[in-house]
Order: C-alpha cells, then sequence, then structure tokens
C-alpha cells in the first residue's frame, strides 16, 4: 500500500519520514482526491500526543506524506514482547490516546483506523526512561461531515481485530467509532489479546457485530473492575458508548486505580532489550532506500487461535439469532469521611470501605459450528486495508517506576509544634471543631504530567463562578476546582470535567480569601478576615458532603495557608501579626505561634516538608524555615513586595513573584541563592508551577495577563490576555489550568498542555 522513507527535509534541514503510496492506489481520482482532502484536515491537528504532518501532496504521480520521524516502537509490538501490561502502565499509554482522539473529535475528524500500531511509544527527550505517547496515521481520518463521493468506491478503511460495527455495515461515522477501536485497544492492552479472535475474516466481523467480547475478568481474574467499563466502550450500538475517550479511560482509571491516571510521558518498566534495530534504523542518513511497509500482525485477518494456548485448537461460536451487546453496569468505589464532631476523648479513626464486588461473565466462546457469512460476505468482499504506521526503531533506556511520598510517622513530625503556645477555640455555631484524627495520606498512583507548552491556548469562553474569585485551588486528584468567592462570602466549587458549578458552600463572619487542600483532598482549609479584622478564622470543609465542619480562630488577617505533605498541620501566615500559627490537624487547635518579619503573604513547602518558604510582603524578603525547629534560618532578598511564592515539583527551584516591582525571582533551594529575575506583568498576584516544571505561570492583576516563564532559559514565552487575573492553578496532569478573573466573575481555562 505504501512505502516509508527516512528523508531530509532540504528546505528546513530537518529529517522526516516520508510515506510515498503505490502508484496503483494514486492512479484513482476518487482516492486521490480523498487522500488529499484528507491529509489537508489532519495537518490542521496539533496536539502534544499525534503526530505532525508537515506536508502531503503529489509528485511525478505519487502521493506522499511527510511527517514528524519518530523513533521508538508501537504499541503492538511492545504488547506481543511485554504484554499484557497492569492497570497503570496500560492507562498511562491510553489516556494521552485519549485525549488526542477527543482533540481530533473536537475538530470534527474520525481517525477510523485506531489500533496498537498506530500508537508510537518514543523516547521523551531529556527525561530517560521515560516515553512519549503518539498517535499516528492521521493522514486517512475523515471529516465527520464529509460522508460524500469521498467513500462511494466502497472501500473499507479500518483493521478488523479493532473495526466497529457501524463500520462494517456502512453506516456514517463519527468520534464513537474511533471510541469502539480504542476500547479495543484497551482490552488488549491488559489481556494481551484482541476482544475477538477468529480463524477467518467473516467469522471475526461477525463477532463485531453480534457478539459479546469475552470479560477482561476471563483472561485476568484480578481485573474483574474492569468488566462493565470495558463492556459499556463495546457496546454494540454507538449511543450506549461513553461520550468521549477520556470518559471512558476516567472509568477505567476509576475502577482499577481509584483515581486519574492521564500522562502523555510514561515511566516504562519493561525489561530493555539492548541491541534490537529494525530493518528502518539501519538506513544511512543520506540513504533514500524504500522501505517496503509490511502490515503487522494486528493488521491482518486473525490467526487461528491467536491468544490461546499452544495446545488450544481455535474457537469459535455458531452467531445466535438474539445476540446482543453487553449491558454495562456502573460500580463504584466509595471511601467514608468522617464528620468532624466534639470529642472529649483521642483522635478517632475514619471507618473504611472496600468497593462493591463486580459479577463476573463467561464469555469465552466454545468449540461449535461455523458461523453464517450471510451478513458479512459484502462487507469481507469489499475490503481493503489500507494502513501503515510510520515508525523507525530505537530500543529505550527504561527504569523502575517512581514511588509515591510516604507520610512520615508521629515520631518523624515536627517537635516543636507540639508545645502548644496558644490554645484557640473553634466556632461554627459556637461549638468547636472535633479533635478526629485526620485521615490518613492514601498511596495514591503517581500521576505523570504531560509535557508544558510555551504559549498555551484559552480553552472556551470563561466560566461563570459568582462574583469576586480571588483564588482556585484544584482538588488533588484534578477533578474538582475550589475557588473562594470574597464578596459573596462562598467557596464554589466547579466540576473540572464539565465545567459546571456543582455547590456553593456559604463561610461565616467574614470573606474567604484562600484555600488550602490536604494532599489526600478530605478536607479544605479557607482563611477568612473582615475588613477591620473583628474576625480572623480558618474554615475547615470537608470536601465530600461540601459541608463547613468547623472554625478555627487565628491572628490578624490571615493569608495564603498552606497544609504539610505529611497532613499533619497547616502553616497560616499572618499578615498583620508578623507570625504564622501553626493548625494541629488533629486537634484543629493552633498548637504553636512562628515569628517572622512583617507581613507575610504566602507560605508553601518543599516535596519532603523539611523547609519552608515564606513571602515576607512588606519586608522584601523571603524566609526560610527549617519545619523540624520551626525557626527562620535564613532570609533571601529579593524585589520590592514579594506575594507568593512557589517550590518547583522537583523541589530545586522556588519561584517569587513581586508585587510592585513586577517581577519573578528564582531561588536555587541548595544554595537559597537567587539565581536571576525576569519582568513579567503588572502587579502579578501568584506564580504557579506546571507540574512538568517546565513553565510558571503568573497571575498579573493590573496588566489583565497571565505570563508564560521558561524556568530553564528565564524568559517570558507567552503573556495570555483575560479580566483582572489573581489567581492560576494548574491541574496534577498539567493538561489545564484555571485563572480567577477577579472583576468578571468567572474562570478562565488554559490548555496548558497544547
Amino acid at each position: 500500500m505504501a512505502s516509508i522513507y527516512e528523508a531530509t527535509d532540504l528546505r528546513l534541514t530537518r529529517k522526516v519520514a516520508l510515506k510515498v503510496l503505490t502508484e496503483e492506489l494514486a492512479e484513482g481520482s476518487d482516492f486521490r482526491e480523498r487522500f488529499l482532502r484528507e491529509s489537508r484536515f489532519a495537518a490542521s491537528l496539533d496536539h502534544p500526543n499525534i503526530v505532525p504532518i508537515y506536508e502531503a501532496g503529489e509528485a511525478d504521480g505519487h502521493l506522499y506524506i511527510a511527517m514528524r520521524y519518530v523513533r521508538g516502537n508501537n504499541l503492538a509490538e511492545v504488547l506481543r514482547k511485554d504484554g499484557p501490561f497492569e492497570p497503570r502502565r496500560a492507562l498511562a499509554i491510553l489516556s494521552p490516546v485519549a485525549d488526542a482522539l477527543d482533540a481530533a473529535h473536537h475538530s470534527g475528524l474520525v481517525h477510523r483506523d485506531v489500533k496498537p500500531a498506530n500508537i508510537l511509544l518514543a523516547a521523551a527527550a531529556g527525561r530517560d526512561g521515560y516515553e512519549h505517547v503518539y498517535l499516528t496515521d492521521f493522514g486517512l481520518t475523515k471529516a465527520t461531515s464529509a460522508l460524500t463521493k469521498l467513500t462511494a468506491t466502497g472501500n473499507f478503511i479500518g483493521t478488523m481485530a479493532y473495526v466497529s460495527p457501524e463500520q462494517i455495515r456502512g453506516e456514517p461515522l463519527d468520534a464513537r467509532t474511533d471510541l469502539y477501536a480504542f476500547g479495543c485497544v484497551a482490552y488488549e492492552c491488559l489481556t494481551g489479546v484482541p476482544p475477538f479472535v477468529r480463524d477467518d475474516q467473516a467469522a471475526l466481523l461477525w463477532a463485531h457485530l453480534n457478539e459479546p467480547p469475552a470479560a477482561v475478568s476471563d483472561h485476568r481474574g484480578d481485573l474483574l473492575p474492569a468488566d462493565p467499563v470495558m463492556a459499556k466502550a463495546l457496546a454494540k450500538n454507538p449511543s450506549d458508548r461513553y461520550r468521549t475517550c477520556d470518559e471512558f479511560t476516567q472509568a477505567l482509571s476509576d475502577m482499577l486505580l481509584t483515581g486519574r491516571h492521564s500522562p502523555s510521558s510514561v515511566l516504562i518498566t519493561a525489561t530493555p532489550q539492548p541491541g534490537r534495530v529494525s530493518a528502518a534504523e539501519t538506513l544511512a542518513p543520506s540513504s533514500a532506500s524504500a522501505i517496503e511497509a509490511s502490515l503487522p500482525d494486528d493488521a491482518q485477518p486473525a490467526a487461528a487461535g491467536r491468544g490461546q494456548g499452544p495446545d488450544e485448537p481455535p474457537r469459535r461460536t455458531e452467531p445466535p439469532d438474539d445476540a446482543q451487546p453487553v449491558a454495562a453496569g456502573q460500580g463504584a468505589r466509595q471511601q467514608e469521611s468522617p464528620e468532624v464532631r466534639r470529642s472529649q476523648g483521642g483522635p478517632q479513626r475514619p471507618p473504611t470501605a472496600g468497593p462493591p464486588a463486580v459479577a463476573a461473565r463467561s464469555g469465552r466462546p466454545g468449540r461449535s459450528r461455523r458461523p453464517s457469512r450471510r451478513a458479512v460476505l459484502a462487507a469481507v468482499a469489499g475490503l481493503a486495508a489500507i494502513l501503515t504506521a510510520v515508525l523507525v526503531f530505537r530500543p529505550t533506556t527504561q527504569v523502575g517506576g517512581g514511588r509515591p511520598t510516604e507520610p512520615p510517622s508521629s515520631a518523624e513530625a515536627p517537635s516543636s509544634a507540639t508545645a502548644a503556645s496558644t490554645q484557640a477555640s473553634a466556632s461554627t455555631d459556637s461549638a468547636a471543631p472535633s479533635s478526629t484524627e485526620p485521615p490518613p495520606v492514601p498511596a495514591a498512583p503517581a500521576v505523570v504530567p504531560v509535557a508544558s507548552v510555551a504559549i498555551p491556548t484559552i480553552d472556551g469562553a470563561p466560566i461563570p463562578v459568582g462574583e469576586t474569585p480571588g483564588v482556585v485551588a484544584i482538588s488533588p486528584d484534578g477533578r474538582l476546582a475550589y475557588i473562594a468567592n470574597r464578596a459573596a462570602g462562598v467557596v464554589t466549587v466547579l466540576d473540572t470535567t464539565t465545567n459546571k458549578v456543582t455547590a456553593t458552600i456559604p463561610v461565616p463572619g467574614g470573606s474567604p480569601q484562600f484555600i488550602a487542600l490536604t494532599p489526600d483532598g478530605s478536607r479544605a482549609y479557607v482563611s477568612i478576615y473582615n475588613t477591620d479584622e473583628t474576625i480572623n478564622l480558618v474554615a475547615v470543609i470537608d470536601t465530600k458532603s461540601t459541608r463547613l465542619v468547623g472554625t478555627i480562630p487565628v491572628e490578624k488577617k490571615p493569608y495564603a495557608l498552606a497544609v504539610t505533605p505529611d497532613q499533619r498541620f497547616v502553616y497560616v501566615p499572618s499578615h498583620d501579626a508578623a507570625h504564622l500559627d501553626i493548625i494541629d490537624i488533629a486537634t484543629n487547635t493552633v498548637v504553636q505561634t512562628v515569628p517572622v518579619l512583617p507581613n507575610p503573604h504566602w507560605v508553601t513547602f518543599t516535596p519532603d516538608g523539611k523547609v519552608a518558604y515564606v513571602a515576607d510582603h512588606e519586608s522584601n524578603v523571603v524566609s526560610v524555615l527549617d519545619t523540624a525547629s520551626n525557626t527562620v534560618v535564613q532570609t533571601i532578598n529579593v524585589g520590592t513586595s514579594p506575594h507568593s511564592v512557589a517550590v518547583s515539583p522537583d523541589g530545586k527551584q522556588v519561584a517569587v513573584v513581586c508585587f510592585d516591582s513586577n517581577d519573578l525571582y528564582f531561588i536555587d533551594t541548595a544554595t537559597n541563592q537567587v539565581e536571576g529575575s525576569v519582568p513579567v506583568g503588572t502587579n502579578p498576584q501568584d506564580v504557579t508551577y506546571a507540574p512538568d516544571g517546565r513553565y510558571v505561570y503568573t497571575a498579573n492583576v493590573e496588566s489583565d495577563t497571565i505570563s508564560v516563564v521558561d524556568t530553564q532559559t528565564r524568559t517570558v514565552t507567552a503573556n495570555i490576555p483575560t479580566d483582572s487575573p489573581t489567581s492560576v492553578a494548574v491541574q496534577p496532569t498539567g493538561r489545564k489550568a484555571y485563572v480567577t478573573n477577579l472583576n468578571a466573575g468567572t474562570l478562565t481555562v488554559l490548555n496548558t498542555a497544547g
């Protein structure tokens, strides 16, 4: 069908993968028209997980596409070598593909040939042991509205192991067609085989049309919770499937990992095979020799007995008259979170509940007669596989997976915080919050963030969230945003999957100013004060019930508070008292005050929790606090009026924005010395790192911009216009950032990963 060359673009002196279609295909006027038109559609896609098309056209009667040259392996090869995968690795590969497909669908394009051979795993630049996931072969995508003469020839686009029922029937295609194929790929990632394995084309197509796939748990009993999710993704009726690919991977993650997992760079854990080099790698850079693009195994009619034991004969079933798709059940995981209540005794531990059981289903086909071919002969007669993966192979350095941060034991907690210098009572209705022990920090699956981009784009219209949104905080799983609405006296909760407000939580007394979430997301702490500073509180919100469960009196004008990484204490800068109030989460009382220089605005911790950095607004310094002794060990001179401070994800750098000098300072945490500074917009109020650490974002309230700053070159790469931005928060995956627009009463959403 096509040949692939390693070639050089002479105009730009860059290496490209050049796909040249055979002359037989190029001779057909209908095919040529469709190829050129759909290549232009595909070239319009701009996504970090889609292989970009540089050029497509016709030269000397040859149709060609020039694409990015990618070194790595395709998923089909990796599955043959390493599969099936553990759920964490499977979802780390599937989630960025889901995002790429959803982006294409949003642009009105359908891939139509989603399969493992079209998913590439390439070494991530500058990140040893990581792979970047690409979806390729978009040259034969199709605009959803372009169901015209372009396919009137009857050519069948798609690979039979992953083809949807509506594709076989010749019906109009849309995003749900790709979702079905993507579900087949996910099934194979978890089980090692496609959903349907048959020994001839007619039987395979019949199975897609009429038979339910074997349950995932039939192959792997430990993956029982995945069964209802996979059944819904592979429903015969498109309207019964998930709405988006991301919704599907999220549901799969919820059932298998109990949390969102959507990176585009994958930390691989398979055993490396050094020295494995494909034929394509042996090309000299100057060579223009053609490589015939042979079809991978998963692109051919399914081999008899594939995926079965070596001594098992191939299995088939007779198509039943009443074959129906499997109904998708919905399981749910729950974890009870205790209410804060009065207690005269010691800490009360929260009860927990495990996931509900999901019924197993036996779906393996048994030996029977050959199925009828009447329903599928027409489709088989028209089969013409149009498929080729653009890939050059190189083994990738592989390392083990990362470990989550473990909470220290009580013996390792900051000892001086237990010496109470203040015992402040807390009140909602003159009732103190309980002395309930905080829930333990769970060992959540590590999220590997996507690569951030130099120039984020605005994602849709601003979202109304109520008047005067001052600060936004994102939950650890990325699903919820909590907004402090100052004048309204409420905390607004936004579902980031739908961008809809789901709750508003009134807070007592004054204006909610800043929000800090516990690492497990079970509690939100909100600083509150009124204009004359007669009310100074920290409110405690149970995020599960979205209910205010207590308030804690603190000193004057509590500002940007933070929870320690071990989830034991909350540090609250008291702006007008020039000290930090330290709240013990187990008792919800202030147990210590720590003097700092005047007007502390912001506090943040290194990832290990050993050091805190405090922005002292009127003193023009950043204080360095040793949390073991809770003493200031150093002060660092910065610009005028440091307002916000953030520590990089790797803990090696601190970023500080200075409100009145309009600049951003970088501090090396190893030496606590200023590395440099860069001008940003007017009156920056907040600074936040992208989860991959490459860029920081500053909210410049007077210039109505978000500045994007490269942390390596310390240069501004973009200034994004918005309306009175006061804060910016980024999802843990790094895909989106949320900006509070104070005067407009809205949130602006940024695509920070492209």
